[in-house]
């Protein structure tokens, strides 16, 4: 089945928070299989939406958007590498010899 961001279940390993948030009312849910992004508010769809499988955390991801936009990261007990936002800046730099790791779904 393809996957399909209004009925597809919520890794747990990623908090209480993103579970509650993919239910809530008005929430915008992006369509990428292994790294969807869920937003709630007036920007939501703007944050979400396009959300292409290349690049799931990198450039044109729901998370370049969100930095862009000013962003901010609220950690309520969790580790800095939580955050999805250091995911982007790693694949959005300039490291030499970087490599990159691609699978087929």
């Amino acid at each position: 089945l393809p996957f399909d961001p209004a009925t597809a279940g919520t890794y747990r390993g990623f908090g209480l928070l993103n579970q509650f948030l993919v239910q809530a009312p008005g929430a915008r849910r992006s369509a990428h299989p292994d790294a969807s992004m869920v937003a709630v508010g007036p920007l939501a769809e703007t944050l979400t939406e396009p959300h292409e499988l290349g690049h799931a955390l990198g450039e044109g991801s729901p998370v370049e958007r969100f930095v862009r936009l000013g962003g901010k990261a609220l950690l309520l007990g969790a580790p800095l590498n939580s955050v999805t936002a250091l995911h982007y800046a790693e694949a959005v730099a300039d490291i030499p010899n970087k490599r990159w790791v691609t699978y087929e779904m």
